[in-house]
Formats: C-alpha cells, structure tokens, sequence
C-alpha cells in the first residue's frame, strides 16, 4: 500500500475517532491509539458502539500485513494532530536524547513505542486536558523544560504536514527547552520507502462573509452588502461560513497549479445582482481574488440566501446561509449556515458535467437550481409531494403495462423474451412516450408554473433533443425520485413522428445523487488492488423453482467462473440468508460490490409499517425489512467498503418512490458509494441478462453512467427491447473499477 493511500484511509479513522461525543471516552481513545496506532483500545472494543470503528482498524491492518511497522510513524503523526485539534497534550517525562544513543536503524525501530512514553513538553495550560505518559490524569511537571525535550512532529495530515522536520518544536502544541529532532537525513527513512510524499500546504478554509459588517448584526432591509468568498489560511472571525478545504495534494491532480470554483447565489429574500462568478483557488495559501455578490434584503426578519460551488459543472455543494433583517427581537440571530454536499476533497475526482440541477422540498413545493453552460437558475417547482408521487405513480405504471403487454398471441411478449416485434415495440414506444412528455409536462408546465418554471424547461428541452449529442446530467435531490430516464422532450401529437431517442435515458448519460448533509465519498474509483476486488452475491435462489427457469443459476455460474478466472484479484462471496445478508450489513463484511437478485416490496406511508415495512425477500421467502435494518444494522455502522449496492429486483410488487426513498438513503448513510435499482417489477429473464452483460463490462473497468446509456441502446437496436429505462442509478455516474479486470 502506498503512503498517499495509507494516510487517506487513517485520516478517515480518525475523523471518526474525532467525533467521539464523550470527552473522556475520546481521550482514551486517543490515549491508546498513541500506544499502538494500527490497534483500536482493547477496553474501548467492547463497547457497542465502537463495534464497527474498532473493526474498520483492524481490517486496515490487516491490508498492510508484514508492512504495518513502516507504517506506524506516519500514523503517530496523524494521531498527534488529531490530539492537537482536540486540546488534548501529550508530556514529556524524560529526555528525549535517550531515544537517538542508539543505531539509527534501531532508533527508527523503537521510536513508535517510544513516543507513547515518552511524549512532547509544553508549557501547562488550563484550558486544555493533558495526558501524562499517555494516560488522562492530572498535570504534572516532572522534569525541568531542560532536561525534556521536543520530539518534533509536525501537524499530522488533518492539520498540516506528516515527516518529521529537523529542529522544529510542533508549534500548535508550544514550546519548551531545546529541540533534538530527528537528524534529517534520516527523515525519508520514516516515510514509505517506495515514495516520497508530496508535502501538502497548511490547513485552508472557504470563507463566506459580509464585508465590513459584524456576523452577529442584523442586516438592514434595501441596503446592499458584499457578500465574499474566499478560501484562507484559516477560519475568518467574522465568517457566516467556513468550510474546511482539505490538503492541495487531495484537492488538485498534479498537472494543476490551480482550479475555478464555480459560486452561484440565489435568493427570493434577497436581490443578488451577480451570479455566477468564478474562484479561482491555488495549489497553496489563500485565493488572491474574492467571488462577490451584491446582496439587498427584500423583507424583514429570518431571510436566506442558497450558495451552491461547482467545480466543472460538477456539484460539490450547497450551502443554505439565514441572516437576521431589521431589529426585530424575535429574530435578532446571528448568520447561520447548513451545508449539504460532497467534501471539497472529491474536487480532484469530478468529472465535468454539461447540465445540473439541485432539487429540494420548500414551502411552497421544490426548489430547483439548474446550471448548464454559462447560465444558472433557481425557481421554486409549485408541486406538491402528493402531486409529485402521483405523477411519478403514473410514469411507472406506464412501464408496468408494458411489461404486461400482450401481443396478438396474447403472449406476455415482454416476460417471455429479449425479443421483441415490431408492432409490440411501436405499442410500447406510444405508451411510454406519452407517459414521459405527461411526466415532464407536470413538473415544468403544469397550471401553476410561472414564466420562469417554464423557460426551465424550456432550457432542458432544447439543450437534450439536439440530434446525435450525448450529455451528462446530474441530479442533485431530496425527495423527488422521478424516473428522470423516462422523461420524453417531443412532441405528442396524434401525427407527430415518435423517437426513442427523444428520451433522456436513450440518449443521455443520467445520475441521481441524494442530497444529504455529507456526500461522503470522496473519489469514483472501486479499487481492485487494495489488496483484491471484494464482491458479494446475494439471491433469493427459489426464484428458479418460482419460475422454472435457470435465472439464478446461470449468475451463480458465472460468478464462479469470476472467482475462478481472476484468482486471488477477486474475492466473491455468497449469501442466500436473512441472516447472512443481515450480519454483512452490521460491518462484518468488506463487500465492495453488493449485487442482490431477489424480490423487493414496498410499503407506503399509509401502509402498515409505513415506509419501514418495505423489505427485500430472500431464500425461503425470508424479509428483510427496512425497518429491521434501521434497528439491527443502524445507520451509524458504517460498512466497511463504501460498496455499490446494486439491487436487481425482480418480479416483485410494483417499487413506488417510497422504497429507494428509504433504501437509498439507508444505504448511503451507512457509507454506500450509491445504490443502483429498478424503478418498477422487472421481468426476471430480463433482469438476469441485464446483470449478466453489464457485470463483465462494469469489471472491466466501464464508468456506470456511460455503460447504463450502452446498455439500454444495446437491448433497444439488438431487441427491440427497452426495458432499460426501468434501471435507474443513484450515485457518482463515473464510478467505476480500477483498475478494470478482464
């Protein structure tokens, strides 16, 4: 494992370990983490609560094997400057000299140990809690500043750079007496010896401000302000948002010495004169330039403006910022600030996208920001959620009756075949083109949009029905799980020509990414060398029985032969049970690719359970509800892998918006990468041979947006068959294995 990714994956460890809740907990943590920085405390593992974290440790020592001593340096590193960002101080007790008498070669060798008994001398500070040989307790001075000294770590990765720099005192923790660091032409032996790390820059924050006025003073109604961001070397005092931009080596590739942000605002709160404006962001240090916005309240009281920041075209994330207007004492609050998206340090991972959109419930229906090119939008969608999961029922009940098609045989020509005739495929292609256009007609042409709804949609219109143009769209969205696929942007008429091309999903490149406080997933890439490719296949395996048929078996095959032919590249493991399934997802599992063919029902709000009794139904018919995996595997274990959950259900009852609206959101909460599905029952043969073409493709190392747009050509120009459009995917549509196996 290369340094670079080793300090990636400890560093997300440590955000965790950094969350912990209970001071005194934290600092135990902490404590033996410092003693053995590969080992989760042995008295902390018990603890339920740490069942998962203590887990994601050891399998993380597990992958480095013989290596984990080379990497044990570098780890304290880490750890230290997460004690420094928690106010927690370690204290020498003895000189350090002792430490550098013997051979480098066996100084380098003990020194990890060494460390945690032997720790750094500061000055005391009652602000802070101290830890003394590396067990919490009270201060004590112990030896003279003379006679202990420093040993000179640097801010570990969180907070700047991880070697060890000759003669320098770890500043952020004080400084006392000499400095006896480790020489520095020893240094690069306390990296990974298979590279020398690039360094990265000190720690870096975008700032959002008004300027020149106070970030707890109301604002006044009709007076304009400047509305700045900026990214600088550390939070600005009077910031009404600060978000912390990680090391340059994480945000930039290596070719960039610099990247544009992209800054769009809008407000019906607020008259925003410029939008949007470009932040140009160095390698290193602060943006020499602001992005700014002229900004006039339009109301008194709470009143909010919407920043959302683009690289590429690419979302990154919104930020929803509320000031105080007037002086009224009910509302007299200082700024405040919710941000929703990915973190800053996917920039470097994100594709361009052609057309965007960010979509989220409001008051008075959904609001959307849409971008594209050089313009942005933002209007409100006057759409209710019942109205919205009535048109989304009529869309998937479109594709139900065609997959219940009967042709003049009165065969089920959609179950019983790929192929498909020339007259059930014209039937179909009525059907469905009529159910897009009423869809998308709903949403940005309905009674009650405005002017501005509609040149929306207008927008969209014009910008995916040009002939022969390929575009990637990206939603962004809570809570409007439309079959964006099935959208069709021609016209209708009784005589007007009818395209399958004029649907979204047969022409363009489409995904779905739920709008949640933390996006995070930090790159596209499943990696298949880490040591090998993880993948789980999990069936209801009476669906052959069910149906007489050999769908199960042929996958099982298949993926034996997998296993079979990529060796020890690829682990494949097999699960049939509720209770297997359901032990993978309490994080003892590191399943990087979870494939499951089976049943999958749905439970509405007004059902029974509500939205937790949809479940997915394995051997033996056993469920496995929604509402169990929120009580059995919480969303606060996370699993292990970041997996790609790919649910291919298949002859069930019909998936309304209520079941990926709580299994997709389950799913990303516990760490999925994204979560692919069906937008309603699919006939089982066709499910199977889906699976069965896009799997080999999809390991061999195809982006899944591109590979689901191939897919569903391939089964319409060969088939006939446009059963494509019922797969929907929620995440990354560049996701994909690297490097691919073929």
């Amino acid at each position: 494992m290369s340094t670079n990714n080793f300090r990636k994956k400890y560093r997300k460890l440590l955000d965790k370990v950094a969350k912990i809740d209970d001071k005194d907990l934290l600092i135990r943590c902490l404590s033996g983490l410092y003693k053995a920085p590969l080992t989760f405390p042995a008295d902390l593992k018990k603890l339920k609560r740490f069942k998962s974290l203590a887990a994601q440790f050891s399998q993380l020592r597990n992958e480095l094997g013989g290596n984990a001593k080379k990497f044990e340096i570098i780890a304290c590193a880490e750890i230290t400057a997460v004690m420094q960002q928690q106010g927690v101080v370690l204290v020498a007790k003895k000189s350090h000299a002792e430490l550098l008498a013997s051979p480098v070669s066996e100084t380098l060798e003990v020194l990890p140990a060494a460390i945690a008994k032997h720790s750094v001398y500061v000055a005391p500070d009652a602000n802070k809690t101290y830890l003394q040989s590396g067990v919490a307790g009270s201060f004590s001075l112990g030896a003279s500043p003379e006679q202990s000294t420093n040993i000179a770590i640097s801010g570990g990765g969180l907070l700047g750079q991880s070697v060890w720099e000759k003669g320098r005192a770890n500043s952020d923790m004080g400084r006392s007496g000499p400095s006896h660091a480790v020489p520095a032409e020893n240094a690069s032996e306390l990296t990974n010896p298979e590279e020398s790390p690039p360094q990265p820059g000190k720690p870096r924050f975008l700032n959002a401000e008004i300027a020149g006025h106070s970030n707890d003073t109301p604002l006044d109604i009709h007076k304009t302000y400047k509305l700045e961001f900026s990214v600088a070397l550390e939070k600005a005092k009077n910031a009404n948002a600060a978000v912390r931009l990680p090391d340059s080596e994480l945000i930039f590739e290596k070719h960039e010495e610099d990247i544009e942000l992209s800054v769009e605002v809008f407000s019906e709160d607020f008259k925003v004169a410029q939008s949007p404006v470009l932040l140009k962001v160095p390698r290193l240090g602060p943006s020499k330039d602001k992005a700014r916005f002229d900004i006039t309240p339009l109301k008194t009281g709470r009143a909010s403006l919407t920043a959302t920041i683009l690289k590429a075209g690419n979302f990154l994330f919104q930020m929803e910022i509320s000031y105080s207007i007037g002086t009224t004492e009910a509302e007299t609050k200082p700024a405040s600030v919710v941000t929703h998206g990915r973190p800053l340090d996917a920039a470097t991972d994100l594709k361009p996208r052609e057309v965007g959109m960010v979509i989220h419930p409001a008051a008075n229906g959904y609001e959307l920001t849409v971008w594209g090119g050089a313009s942005a939008k933002k209007v409100t969608l006057p759409i209710t959620e019942a109205e919205l999961d009535d048109a989304i029922k009529a869309a998937r009940e479109a594709l139900i009756g065609v997959i219940l098609q009967r042709d003049e045989k009165q065969d089920l020509v959609f179950q019983q075949g790929l192929e498909i005739d020339v007259d059930s495929q014209s039937r179909a292609l009525r059907s469905l083109a009529r159910a897009g256009a009423t869809l998308f007609q709903r949403i940005f042409f309905g009674p009650l949009c405005g002017a501005d709804v509609q040149r929306v949609g207008e927008f969209l219109r014009d910008q995916f029905s040009k002939p022969d143009v390929t575009l990637k769209l990206q939603i962004v969205a809570e809570r409007f799980p439309i079959p964006w696929g099935l959208i069709y942007l021609g016209p209708i008429a009784r005589d007007a020509p009818l395209d399958w091309k004029l649907f979204l999903g047969m022409s363009h490149i489409i995904e779905q990414i739920p709008l949640q406080p933390n996006l995070g997933i930090q790159d596209s890439l499943i990696k298949s060398d880490d040591p090998s490719l993880a993948v789980s296949v999990n069936v209801h395996a009476g669906i052959d029985a069910q149906m007489k048929s050999d769908f199960v078996g042929r996958q099982l095959e298949y993926w034996d032969n997998c296993s079979e032919g990529f060796g020890a590249r690829m682990r494949v493991t097999k699960r049939q049970s509720r209770t297997e399934l359901l032990a993978a997802l309490t994080n003892s599992a590191n399943d990087q690719l979870m494939y499951l063919y089976c049943h999958a029902v749905t439970s509405n709000l007004g059902d029974p359970g509500g939205i937790n009794g949809s479940h997915i139904v394995l051997t033996g018919d056993e469920q496995l509800m929604l509402g169990d995996l929120n009580l059995e595997a919480p969303m606060t274990e996370h699993l292990l892998g970041q997996p790609l959950i790919f649910i291919n259900a298949c002859e069930s009852a019909e998936l309304s918006p209520s079941f990926y609206d709580g299994f997709v959101p389950y799913f990303m909460a516990k760490g999925a990468r994204g979560v692919v599905g069906t937008e309603c029952k699919t006939p089982a043969l066709f499910a199977s041979e889906w699976a069965l073409r896009f799997f080999p493709r999809f390991l061999a190392g195809k982006p899944i947006g591109e590979l689901f747009l191939n897919l569903r050509q391939e089964f319409l120009t060969e088939h006939r068959n446009p059963l494509g459009l019922v797969y929907a995917v929620y995440c990354d549509g560049d996701t994909q294995i690297h490097p691919g196996l073929s």
